[in-house]
């Protein structure tokens, strides 16, 4: 948000939700998932090109002074919404949470642009001497979903990437685990999460990231 006239900005709580605005520009920060929104309706776009989108993404990301962003790197793009959505990646992989840590989403069109990203997000890779872990193919996850009862056509995407797990409530010390993640109706989540929704993976061979 502009700083140049700090003096008129209005802010208010609501709930979780502290407020920003300054003229039609607006910022909310939700404290309990440190996740902000930045809303310029003056930067507006017609085109749903994923090109436009893209530039548009990137230019809005450049500008957010985030620690980590260096890891971040293209990840989808969803025409009919306009939304770009930008992931932080370990090893040529995205890394997925529950909370969209590490994740930057831009919407661009003729209502202007929106800009949602988590404040926490990876810096610092700490290696570790984990032994490798065996993931079964790619055609065996999709055979024990049909098993599970969901329909290969309602599979939207299936992606290799890692979890984000923190060691603790209060580290700033994250494991990485690496699964597959299906995305149904719109949301990724680990294949074990929708086999079992309750499913936590007890075989870990994490890498050791630092959150900042």
């Amino acid at each position: 948000m502009p700083t140049n006239s700090a003096a008129a900005v209005d802010s208010r709580e609501i709930g979780d939700e502290s407020i920003y605005t300054l003229g039609d520009t607006r910022m909310t920060l939700n404290s309990s998932s440190s996740v902000m929104q930045y809303e310029d309706p003056g930067k507006t776009t017609k085109s749903t090109r994923l090109g436009t989108a893209l530039n548009k993404g990137e230019a809005a990301i450049s500008q957010l002074n985030l620690q980590g962003i260096t890891s971040m790197h293209y990840f989808s793009y969803d025409k009919g919404s306009r939304t770009v959505s930008f992931r932080s990646y370990a090893q040529g992989l995205p890394i997925f949470n529950s909370l969209d840590n590490g994740l930057v989403q831009t919407v661009s069109s003729e209502s202007g642009l929106t800009t949602t990203f988590s404040l926490n997000n990876l810096t610092v890779a700490i290696p570790t001497s984990q032994a490798l872990k065996t993931l079964p193919a790619t055609q065996t996850v999709l055979t024990q979903m049909a098993a599970a009862g969901y329909a290969q056509s309602t599979i939207q995407d299936i992606r290799l990437g890692y979890y984000w797990r923190p060691q603790s409530a209060s580290s700033q010390v994250v494991d990485l685990t690496p699964t597959y993640f299906v995305e149904l109706n719109g949301q990724y989540r680990r294949y074990t999460e929708w086999l079992t929704p309750q499913a936590v993976e007890g075989q870990n061979q994490p890498a050791a990231q630092v959150i900042r």
